[in-house]
């Protein structure tokens, strides 16, 4: 007898007759515990299946959510039990967890991951529908949950938006397998019971016909359905009459509903499709075309090639209680590293059966890849450290890292680390993929070339051309070399501005980025060197375009993330920004100057001022304080504080550089050492010759908050008129900086606000179909 069936007989003999001749149980109190573990704190909700409360594990010190079957009758105990088993067998970031079973005065609980946010049916009846980008973001997670429970052989049955959450960090989760079953096992209801929502029921379930993996993707082209248009793709005077209507009717165009692109109504209308063997072959699949894939490629390729992987179980060292991680750890790199365009990764549940000793080259041959990962992790108290290497189909390993972290939050811990291995492997990958087209001598030159620019950031930028202009003469089929030319001439535009003005590194840039275009349109960094220059020009639609396209290619790339960010903290949504923040710096620390000072301007204008001050802190990078002084004299004028500005008197630097120039002028003119006509001449004279859009208009933000804390309000609305006829997008200065507190009211703020909210909804609305998204 196994673990399952000893747990099935003790239920049975535990629940006695009580509630399963349809007696109620009564109501947990607070304080009250169960099996001696589970202390009630507080009750959450009811459903078909019983009640859910939050309570406290007292063996771990940890809150959970424990579900009851109440008024239950036998065979909702063993439907009950088998949701247990089904939900156990799933472990992914996308699904709620199961964690323990027990009964408590006759009737069965389970304990599950508390999740900490509100279902998806509540976000739809307070916002009516979704933009695009958000129904791509959430349908996509969805249908990653759903894969690993396809992959378990467990199929949800009942998929609704109220059995998907969406906690406060963004994560969306599916809940709730009340009424799933194994795809192996027989059928658990006569023919004619309907198991689910008869909103979202597929043809099969209305009429009692076999079901599969295929219905829970009929359910979620409902939901995306509902999502995007607020509607239903079936009418029908009651939910059974909209049930019936799919097995005769066919399902409404969203397009007569709303404005939609062709890709995503097409892939609504194939998870739409009366036959299964119409819908779309899986929920892996469908994730993929709701990150922007054609809906006519479907077509698995027949033969991996280069950039082909596979991720073995991670061995695990350490307390038992913890074993889950190797794991766990090894399928949420697989999953990440499937969202990198161009990367083909085999399922893990093919890798996990051949173990975590298993032979590369085995591995290699068995599964038909080129690479294979494998690594280990050793956890002791707190700490975990975790080795992994990229081992080549012959054996040779072309690649090994360390990291180290602590397991506080494991899943966390586990999703972070995740991405900055696939990010590692993806470089790794895709330069040994192209090498055939590269002399030994010419990957040296562009590794050299990347590493410098890495580790160097913009002041190296001028340095790697020649490495990587020589690298390209010796192999002009190497394409990484052109889009990481691209970037460097980008960055060299940027730094160039003041020291050199003029149009000769700009049309060094443009031609470069045109050059990438043409020889590797696939390299995610090309199409980041295209959004960097449009976003310099204040093109600020076409840099989004720019910066999602390299998003889909490369999920985990820093300064792609690191960027979009960016436009996102001027144009909204400044949440998502500051997530994409975290994560550019996660995925790269050497990014800490940018991120930080970004960071701290989110900071403060939510009023979290000691955040902002360890962010202005963190910016300061070595060797120059330049930008964490600008910072603080920011602050200053935001909370017109003048003792800010006058502490800083001795911190005014005695070089002579455009950068201290300008932080030594803005101290002067905030504490009254010049007039304001004097500033406004200093400052202009600075900016003139700039032709790079945005360092300028930069500039020009903080002579406005100069102005606003001199009260010279009419020379801050000039400068400000000056910086909408530049483009200007920032739409979150305008509305959450306090320097424009005085000026609000004044109609000369709310024209210009108008203008700059207009700029900012043509970004939002803007992808490569004309709708807005974000990657």
């Amino acid at each position: 007898m196994d673990e399952d069936e000893s747990f099935h007989d003790t239920i049975a003999s535990d629940v006695g007759t009580s509630p399963t001749d349809g007696g109620v149980a009564q109501a947990l109190v607070p304080g009250i515990r169960l099996a001696d573990r589970y202390e009630v704190r507080a009750f959450l909700g009811a459903g078909a299946m019983g009640d859910v409360y939050r309570v406290l594990d007292t063996h771990l010190d940890e809150e959970v959510a424990l579900k009851r079957l109440t008024g239950a009758t036998q065979r909702s105990i063993d439907r009950f039990l088998r949701e247990v088993k089904l939900s156990r067998r799933v472990t992914h970031r996308n699904v709620g967890r199961t964690y323990d079973l027990g009964t408590h005065e006759g009737v069965p609980f389970l304990t599950m991951e508390i999740i900490e946010g509100r279902a998806l049916e509540e976000v739809l009846e307070e916002k009516g529908r979704l933009s695009e980008s958000e129904t791509r973001r959430i349908g996509g997670d969805v249908c990653r949950g759903l894969a690993a429970a396809h992959d378990a052989g467990v199929i949800h049955r009942d998929l609704k938006p109220g059995n998907i959450m969406i906690a406060h960090d963004g994560r969306v989760l599916l809940t709730d397998f009340g009424i799933a079953r194994a795809a192996q096992e027989a059928k658990l209801t006569q023919a004619q019971q309907l198991i689910g929502t008869p909103l979202y029921m597929s043809p099969e379930q209305v009429t009692g016909a076999e079901v599969d993996a295929r219905s829970d993707l009929y359910a979620l082209g409902v939901m995306l359905f509902e999502m995007l248009t607020g509607a239903w793709p079936f009418d029908g005077d009651t939910a059974v009459a909209v049930a019936l209507a799919r097995v005769h009717g066919t399902p409404r165009d969203p397009r007569e509903v709303l404005a939609l692109p062709d890709d995503l109504a097409d892939l609504i209308m194939a998870l739409l499709a009366r036959e299964p063997d119409e819908r779309p072959e899986s929920a892996e699949a469908v994730a993929r075309l709701l990150n922007g894939e054609s809906i006519l490629e479907r077509v698995v390729p027949t033969r991996l090639d280069q950039g082909s992987i596979a991720v073995l179980p991670f061995a695990y060292r350490g307390p038992d209680d913890s074993n889950y991680l190797g794991d766990a750890l090894a399928e949420e790199l697989t999953d990440v590293l499937g969202r990198i365009r161009g990367m083909r990764v085999v399922a893990y549940s093919a890798s996990r059966a051949l173990g975590h000793d298993a032979d590369p080259r085995a591995v290699s041959q068995t599964l038909g890849v080129q690479h294979v990962v494998a690594g280990s992790v050793k956890r002791q108290g707190s700490a975990v450290r975790i080795t992994s290497r990229l081992v080549e189909g012959d054996g040779a390993q072309l690649w090994s890292e360390r990291y180290s972290g602590d397991v506080e939050d494991v899943f966390e811990l586990q999703e972070r680390l995740a991405r900055r291995i696939a990010e590692e492997l993806r470089l790794e990958i895709s330069v040994n993929a192209v090498q055939t087209h590269a002399s030994p001598e010419a990957v040296e030159l562009y590794l050299r070339a990347r590493r410098t620019l890495l580790s160097s950031g913009y002041s190296s930028a001028g340095d790697v051309l020649t490495d990587l202009e020589g690298c390209i003469h010796l192999s002009p089929g190497f394409t990484p070399a052109y889009a990481l030319h691209a970037i460097a001439c980008t960055r060299l535009w940027f730094i160039g501005v003041i020291e050199s003005p003029g149009q000769d590194r700009r049309t060094r840039a443009e031609e470069s980025i045109r050059r990438a275009i043409e020889h590797a349109p696939d390299e995610a960094d090309t199409h980041l060197a295209s959004g960097i220059l449009a976003l310099q020009s204040h093109q600020l639609a076409a840099a989004a375009h720019s910066f999602v396209r390299a998003l889909r290619i490369a999920p985990t790339h820093a300064l792609a993330q690191s960027y979009l960010a960016t436009l996102q903290n001027e144009v909204g949504p400044v949440e998502e920004a500051e997530r994409r923040l975290r994560l550019a710096m996660e995925l790269d620390p050497s990014l800490i100057t940018s991120t930080s000072m970004a960071l701290a301007r989110i900071a403060y204008f939510d009023g979290r001022f000691d955040e902002f001050e360890a962010h202005r802190l963190r910016s300061f990078p070595i060797g120059d304080g330049r930008p964490a002084q600008l910072l603080r004299v920011r602050s200053g004028l935001w909370g017109r504080d003048a003792a800010i500005l006058e502490s800083m008197r001795p911190e005014i630097g005695q070089d002579d550089s455009p950068a201290t120039n300008f932080v030594a002028g803005a101290i002067h003119y905030g504490l009254g050492d010049m007039d304001a006509k004097l500033a406004d001449g200093i400052f202009k004279s600075m900016v003139s010759g700039i032709d790079n859009v945005r360092f300028r208009s930069l500039m020009l933000q903080v002579l406005v908050e100069l102005h606003l804390f001199r009260d010279e309000h009419d020379r801050a609305f000039a400068i400000l008129d000056d910086l909408i006829a530049d483009g200007l997008g920032d739409l979150v200065w305008l509305d959450q900086c306090p320097s424009f507190a005085a000026v609000r009211s004044d109609p000369r703020f709310v024209s210009a606000r108008h203008k700059v909210q207009v700029v900012a909804r043509d970004v939002n609305k803007f992808d490569s179909r004309g709708t807005r998204t974000w990657a």
